[in-house]
Formats: C-alpha cells, sequence, structure tokens
C-alpha cells in the first residue's frame, strides 16, 4: 500500500501543487463512494480543480487528463459539487465558507 501511495503521488509531481489537490479530490471522492455517498462536496483552492472536472479548461499533462477521466467516470455514482475557498482563511472568511457550504447542500 505504500508503494502505490508513492507511486501516486511521484507521478502527480509534474504539476506541482496541483497535484495534490489532484491526489486529495480522487481520495475524497473514492471514499464517498466506499461510503455510499449520494452526494458529495470537493472543497479545494487551485482552481483548476474544478475547471478541470467540468471541461472549462482543458491540460494535456497526463496527470491532469487522468484526473478528468477518473472524475467523469465517479460522477457515474456519485453527484459532485466543487467549492472553491482561499488557501487561507481567517475566522470570517470560515463563517462564509460554512454557510456557502451550507447553502450547496440544501440547493
Amino acid at each position: 500500500m505504500i508503494k502505490e501511495e508513492a507511486g501516486c503521488l511521484k507521478k502527480t509531481l509534474e504539476v506541482g501543487p496541483l497535484g495534490a489537490e489532484i491526489e486529495a479530490c480522487i481520495k475524497a471522492i473514492e471514499w464517498g463512494l466506499g461510503a455510499g455517498e449520494e452526494r458529495l462536496i470537493i472543497v479545494y483552492s487551485n482552481l483548476a480543480i474544478e475547471m478541470l472536472a467540468n471541461g472549462s479548461w482543458q491540460s494535456h499533462k497526463k496527470v491532469t487528463t487522468e484526473y478528468v477521466e477518473k472524475i467523469q467516470e465517479m460522477r457515474k455514482g456519485v453527484n459532485i459539487d466543487f467549492l472553491n475557498i482561499d488557501s487561507v482563511i481567517d475566522q470570517p472568511q470560515a463563517k462564509s465558507f460554512y454557510q456557502r457550504a451550507i447553502m450547496l447542500v440544501r440547493g
């Protein structure tokens, strides 16, 4: 298991910090699918996470094209929403973030 994780992280290094968010996003969705969740909210700071998943931005790097394919496949089993936040938030921003998340959940 450790080797698989290390290999997975190694291949995402080619896209820098975005790679870490891609890893986290995929792992979160896999967890949600395994837990039987019907809807997930992916919280992210790098806009490419949502833009790649929704097709509004394209990249030709292997890691990002694999991410797009994986997201498309996973969306068949769960409704995925995306919520962008600043990478550093203070208390008032945190309250706003939670309010936006609640609005998403309630529809």
